[in-house]
């Protein structure tokens, strides 16, 4: 097993009774640095929360990043001025990154606007100004198109894409027009960006857009490269400098998991993986660690950027403001108050 550091940069935290879970996993993981990832445009409980959450583990604990993510209203898609100040005020908080999510299925159909559309120019531009990381979850897996080839899990959890969607191609489309139009912005997709169809499909966006890099958390990338294990070996150890791990650990993620994500990297095991048999990828130590850690201190930076702690009480009550009209927003807004206090 790889013997370095190891560091994930797709971990979320939603509520606060998830954060003592999610501290003592990583510290049982022995991970070197960790990043939190926002995601309350995804889940409404979590509006606001999961960024303040991020925001004081990165207080307590100086091997956590914090990407925040985007605040819309209930319906529709913020502003383009409310999305510039959004992220200008993260920055001035100490956040590390953005963590975008708008280009998953069921929140670009919410938002009902494309991701190259002119309301997200305005903070795309100073992102890019001011070389500040965005992590992107862009699509799902190809199939979540047909609810004929989805389990009764993933259609339970309102994955399926149905005709009201934009297609598969469209959305991919969008994230690479922003890509063309902001070359110096760092991006990273999610999920290898859904781009495991062949080494060419992923080689080519690779190859078009040098800021972009794919984070392997587990979609359905590895259960597609089992056809083609060795070619994807290769494919994994040329590209390892644009490669990053992740495993979206949460609360309720098995402890397993992570074991398993560093399984499929590092030993040349055969294992059962979503249904498909799969040989494990045995990746070189160079490899292993531009993934688990170069190229983390490459996109997200060295060390954490410091929280400024005057402005998180006033960014706590602008949170709380926002809930107005929200769902779950007393229970969001006890969070916050609780959080505010133990400042």
């Amino acid at each position: 097993m790889y013997k370095g550091q190891v560091c994930d940069i797709h971990i979320h935290v939603s509520i606060p009774q998830d954060m003592e879970i999610i501290a003592s996993r990583m510290k049982q993981h022995g991970y070197a640095k960790y990043c939190l990832l926002g995601c309350g445009s995804y889940y409404p409980r979590a509006k606001g929360v999961s960024n303040v959450l991020a925001l004081l583990q990165k207080l307590r604990d100086p091997s956590v990043y914090a990407f925040a993510s985007l605040e819309h209203p209930e319906t529709g898609t913020a502003s383009a001025e409310s999305l510039l100040e959004q992220v200008k005020m993260y920055h001035a908080l100490g956040f590390d990154g953005v963590k975008m999510i708008e280009g998953k299925p069921n929140i670009r159909l919410r938002t009902g606007v494309p991701l190259d559309d002119a309301v997200y120019e305005p903070m795309l531009g100073f992102l890019e100004a001011h070389d500040i990381p965005v992590l992107s979850h862009v699509n799902d897996p190809r199939f979540f198109w047909d609810i004929t080839k989805m389990s009764p899990a993933q259609i339970a959890r309102g994955w399926y894409a149905g005709p009201d969607n934009p297609s598969f191609e469209t959305v991919r489309a969008e994230a690479l027009e922003t890509m063309r139009r902001h070359p110096g912005l760092r991006t990273t997709f999610a999920h290898f960006f859904f781009a495991s169809g062949s080494t060419d499909e992923a080689d080519g966006i690779l190859d078009r857009y040098p800021n972009v890099n794919f984070d392997l958390t587990p979609g359905t990338h590895y259960a597609d490269m089992s056809g083609a294990r060795n070619e994807w070996r290769t494919f994994l150890t040329r590209r390892s400098n644009r490669l990053l791990f992740g495993t979206d650990n949460a609360a309720a993620t098995s402890e397993a998991h992570t074991p398993l994500c560093r399984q499929i990297l590092e030993t040349a095991n055969e294992i059962e993986y979503r249904g498909v048999s799969l040989q494990c990828f045995e990746l070189p130590e160079a490899a292993l660690a531009d993934i688990y850690e170069k190229n983390f201190d490459r996109f997200a930076g060295a060390s954490p950027r410091p929280v400024d702690c005057e402005r998180l009480s006033s960014y706590i009550q602008w949170t709380s403001d926002l809930m107005e009209g929200a769902q779950y927003a007393s229970d969001i807004r006890a969070d916050l108050t609780a959080l505010d206090k133990s400042l």
